[in-house]
């Protein structure tokens, strides 16, 4: 949420002439009260896409010089819940899309850049990485920071999300549904984030969402389905309208 301690970062690291072969870009944060930055951003938007959006730029020389690099950014299920509202993007009126907004945002971000960097030979990936629930994203859902430890612990350690996807599983089997909610540990997290990062089955094919070390299917707004990216996530107007709506908001009030 720092402007400048982003663009700080990004001249330390281009003074080393060093080209940027990987970026993976996961910062996050979900369900935060409202808040907003030093320029007046809601804190969701800010972290989640503006951060992103900011730093990309300002290491694109380096992404460049490296004429073949990655970006990586992390969205999440959220996306499927609502789109842009272009006319409200920092919440002045309501508060409760906003997570879900910044994760569309991220991919649509993807997409816009890809399309903008081709001829630079850098390719763009939006990455859901799953339920994956012994990290902190949830902080602001529980203020007890050992009960997070504890929870990371089990969740990580002991692989009790196998038995919470094992319940769900047959839960849905026996309502006879076809999808249910399977959780992950941090690693297998993390799986589908360094796939995209390194497989050279991606060769060529960046602007895609990945989700379960997989290419993600496109599928209606109003799909009732857990997974999937939503198509106003993919939308390339709505993307272009967002490229420019990024670049005012980061370039406010930043020296």
């Amino acid at each position: 949420m720092d402007p400048q301690s982003i663009n700080t970062f990004a001249k330390q690291f281009l003074k080393t002439k060093q080209p940027l072969d990987i970026l993976i870009e996961s910062a996050g944060i979900m369900f935060a009260p409202l808040k907003r930055d030093s320029r007046g951003n809601e804190s969701q938007l800010s972290t989640n896409y503006l951060g992103h959006f900011q730093l990309t730029q300002c290491l694109y020389p380096a992404l460049k010089a490296a004429k073949g690099s990655r970006i990586v950014i992390v969205t999440s299920r959220a996306q499927s819940w609502n789109g842009i509202d272009f006319n409200d993007p920092n919440f002045l009126k309501r508060t409760y899309t906003a997570y879900a907004q910044s994760k569309v945002a991220d991919i649509l971000m993807t997409k816009e850049f890809n399309q903008r960097s081709q001829a630079d030979g850098i390719a763009f990936f939006a990455v859901h990485p799953g339920l994956v629930p012994g990290t902190g994203l949830g902080r602001f859902l529980v203020d007890s920071q050992s009960f997070q430890k504890m929870n990371a612990f089990f969740m990580n350690n002991l692989q009790f999300t196998r038995l919470i996807s094992l319940k769900n599983s047959i839960v849905a089997k026996f309502h006879g549904q076809k999808e249910y909610d399977y959780f992950k540990t941090v690693s297998q997290g993390a799986a589908s984030v360094l796939w995209a990062a390194t497989s050279p089955l991606l060769t060529n094919m960046g602007g895609v969402f990945i989700e379960d070390n997989n290419i993600g299917t496109i599928v209606p707004n109003d799909s009732t389905s857990k997974f999937g990216v939503r198509q106003w996530s993919i939308d390339p107007l709505a993307a272009r309208k967002l490229w420019y709506l990024g670049n005012q908001l980061i370039k406010k009030n930043v020296n």
